[in-house]
């Protein structure tokens, strides 16, 4: 039972579900079926994520909305190559932020109702509002579904400092159905799976299996691919997410990103930092004690 819990809870019950059938793993029947049921549920849902998410896509179309999907189905197919790898719990949608009321005003149109009274902030507010956040969250209570419409990658934009014209420019298509959608490109999802992880301390290993998966599958010029991070200022959550899936996975780093490492102690600490949390099951963000304060103060600014 608790392999089954520590499996969802760190979102890996597909991963496990197909190793089971791939490698014809002897485990008890009960727990098969049940690894077996929850991938297929999860299946089912991300299936209906992916039809609404073209949906969403044609109407912002129709308003000459453009818009990009993050994580989700349209990450789990550049990765897995399969819309169903991912266990999301909503739908995300990067749009530019002057183009945010118009989203919102689509959306809302749609059934889903909106979980900030934005509506009842003055233009004022709105822009502090706006400024210090960047997504908004929406449910449809008969969908069971939830969409975030997000304006920045990140509402910290120092942890990954793109525009959304940046992410556009190099952005690839995807198609749906007939619905062509934007994604990101394997470049700037690979630095954002990596901002997003270390912003988490990487405690699910579904984030560090993201980043295995995608580096294994696309022949990446790390010496091009550290100098932009650096550039950016984010060179520490790719080399500590690299080095993690060393450790972890015994897949050897590029020896570009190996160097940086061994030449930089605070990324070294990250690094340990991270392992320590997935290793010890536990994450310091569930506690409340001014040490444990510090402590996440400190990792944090060492991500800089």
């Amino acid at each position: 039972v608790s392999f089954i819990l520590v499996s969802k809870e760190h979102r890996l019950i597909k991963q496990i579900s197909e190793l089971i059938s791939k490698n014809q793993l002897e485990i008890p029947v009960f727990y098969s079926n049940e690894i077996h049921l929850l991938s297929k549920n999860s299946s089912s849902r991300m299936l209906s994520f992916t039809a609404e998410l073209a949906f969403i896509v044609n109407k912002f179309n129709q308003a000459n909305i453009i818009s990009i999907p993050l994580k989700g189905p349209i990450a789990a197919k550049q990765i897995y190559d399969d819309f169903t790898a991912k266990n999301s719990r909503d739908i995300d949608f990067l749009v530019k932020e002057n183009q945010l009321e118009k989203c919102i005003e689509i959306i809302e149109t749609q059934g889903y109702i909106n979980s900030y009274p934005f509506h009842s902030l003055s233009k004022k507010q709105k822009k502090a509002f706006q400024k210090s956040n960047n997504q908004l969250a929406f449910f449809h209570p008969q969908k069971k579904m939830q969409v975030e419409i997000h304006w920045r990658l990140f509402a910290n934009k120092n942890l990954l400092p793109l525009t959304f014209d940046e992410l556009l420019k190099d952005s690839a298509q995807m198609v749906i159905g007939k619905t062509s959608i934007n994604c990101l490109s394997n470049k700037h999802l690979l630095l954002y799976l990596c901002a997003h992880g270390s912003k988490h301390h990487w405690s699910l290993l579904y984030w560090l299996m993201e980043v295995a998966t995608l580096t294994q599958k696309v022949k990446f010029d790390w010496g091009a691919i550290l100098n932009e991070s650096k550039a950016l200022g984010v060179e520490r959550p790719l080399v500590q997410g690299l080095l993690l899936i060393e450790k972890l996975f015994k897949l050897n780093a590029p020896m570009v990103i190996k160097a940086y490492y061994q030449q930089n102690r605070i990324i070294q600490e990250l690094v340990e930092t991270s392992r320590e949390i997935i290793m010890e099951e536990a994450s310091f963000t569930q506690e409340t004690s001014v040490s444990n304060y510090l402590k996440i103060l400190n990792y944090k600014m060492k991500l800089s």
